[in-house]
């Protein structure tokens, strides 16, 4: 009888233990605009919300009214790869939910890659992205950051915005960097772990 009764008491204190790292257990939500151009060949920022759960691994992308659903899904994928080497954390264990409000024309999801992997970095941290500064830049392989088009149109847009920091690959060329506002900052990083502490900065 006395096996019996510790044997359920180690099998509630496991059970215990499972519920308290499932509920405490980092989760949360929020909203990021993307700077995306549009088929007019004009700027804009796209909103995103981004929700982390405890789960299984699985990756939940709703896109509606847009056309640009598996640009989004694969760079989205590279970013979690790249937000889990950059915080040493396996996400196995939590599911992502990826948000696209758009009612525009079709854009491009591959420059949302850095701001993606921010996001997430963002989400599971705690830490808040700064409200100040975007970021239009793709994922590559090797953790470094690849240009993108359209570059001029999507900081006129952070800008009419209200941003004031704007964060591109250092391989970045930008064809009329001098006509742009001076009242933004352009800011050229060489991979995703210095864009992400810059966007949480």
């Amino acid at each position: 009888m006395n096996l019996k009764i510790f044997f359920i008491f180690i099998l509630t204190l496991s059970v215990l233990s499972f519920l308290e790292g499932y509920f405490s257990s980092p989760s949360g939500f929020i909203t990021f605009y993307a700077p995306a151009i549009t088929t007019g060949n004009t700027g804009e920022l796209v909103p995103f919300s981004l929700a982390i759960k405890p789960g299984f691994g699985r990756v939940f992308i709703n896109i509606q009214n847009a056309s640009f659903a598996p640009d989004v899904q694969q760079s989205f994928l590279l970013a979690r790869r790249d937000a889990e080497q950059i915080m040493n954390v396996n996400l196995n264990n939590y599911d992502l939910y990826l948000v696209i409000n758009n009612n525009g024309g079709s854009v491009s999801g591959e420059s949302a890659g850095a701001l993606f992997a921010s996001a997430i970095v963002s989400v599971f941290t705690g830490k808040p992205l700064n409200s100040k500064t975007e970021i239009s830049a793709m994922l590559a392989s090797n953790n470094s950051l690849l240009p993108v088009d359209g570059i001029d149109e999507k900081i006129l847009a952070a800008y009419a915005a209200g941003k004031t920091r704007f964060i591109v690959s250092s391989q970045q060329v930008i064809p009329n960097e001098s006509e742009l506002p001076p009242e933004i900052q352009i800011i050229k990083v060489g991979n995703v772990s210095e864009a992400v502490k810059a966007m949480l900065s």
